[in-house]
């Protein structure tokens, strides 16, 4: 599912896919790893943590645009494009999810005879 959102007064449509995925794990490893519950929550930390994860989820059409997370923080306008953020980066994290449908196949599984 693709969640639209404007970063730097463009629209942005942050997605979940094994490609994401892949890319997701590797730069938030490039950066010290995915931010903690405490970096999160934290008035002093979180939007440090955020911009990580925003940063870690662009399309890679996106990320030269923005080559640390500290560049992506800076075009992004707290004021008008944050509450749209949190609500694709939500999008996204409960896409990562499968649901029962997802976890399904139609495959039938092989007889014991």
């Amino acid at each position: 599912m693709s969640h639209e959102t404007i970063i730097g007064g463009r629209n942005v449509s942050l997605t979940w896919s094994q490609e994401i995925a892949k890319r997701f794990r590797f730069r938030l490893s490039a950066i010290g790893g995915h931010p903690t519950t405490r970096e999160l929550t934290s008035p002093a930390t979180a939007d440090a943590a955020v911009c990580k994860l925003l940063w870690a989820m662009l399309p890679t059409q996106e990320i030269g645009r923005y080559p640390t997370p500290e560049d992506l923080f800076v075009a992004i306008d707290q004021d008008s494009e944050s509450e749209s953020i949190g609500i694709a980066i939500r999008g996204v994290y409960a896409d990562m999810e499968p649901t029962p449908e997802k976890k399904t196949t139609t495959k039938k599984s092989p007889s014991r005879k």
